[in-house]
């Protein structure tokens, strides 16, 4: 429950609460909204996850493209981080599969191979917004709370 002692700076040791402790435990979980990751690469995922669940966000990771198709519906709320590369169905193909269905998330595309033809490509796709990795962390939490806004959207 509680993170490595610190330095307060004067020589003595304070300790801190970690931030998902205290929170559940002194307020209840905050859900902010429901973050579903697509992403093929684990160690992607569980940092992703990580990040996320530490800025008070509902998280769920999944390993591909056939993995979320088959996931069934993500109750609103929601948004999704999804890798542009991954084995099988691409990100950009899941993308143009789901957009402008009844179920589609705001989507927001993540890579560590992106030029500005495929960021074009991802955009007319319906992308939200497209992060190249490694990713900024303050850039990933506002791309998630603007995809979530949009997701609140009356209509969407």
């Amino acid at each position: 429950m509680w993170n490595q002692p610190t330095s307060a700076g004067n020589g003595t040791f304070v300790q801190y609460p970690c931030r998902r402790a205290l929170r559940e435990h002194a307020w209840g979980p905050m859900h902010r909204g429901r973050v579903i990751i697509v992403d093929d690469d684990r160690q992607v995922r569980r940092a992703l996850q990580r990040l996320l669940r530490v800025a008070g966000y509902e998280v769920e990771a999944l390993e591909d493209a056939a993995a979320y198709l088959s996931h069934g519906p993500v109750e609103p709320p929601a948004c999704m981080l999804l890798d542009l590369r991954m084995p099988g169905m691409s990100g950009l193909e899941l993308l143009r599969a789901i957009s402008g269905t009844p179920s589609a998330l705001p989507v927001v595309l993540i890579s560590g191979h992106a030029d500005e033809l495929t960021r074009s490509e991802a955009l007319a796709a319906g992308a939200t917004e497209m992060l190249e990795k490694p990713i900024d962390e303050a850039w990933l939490l506002q791309a998630v709370e603007q995809a979530l806004a949009q997701a609140a959207r009356p209509g969407h």
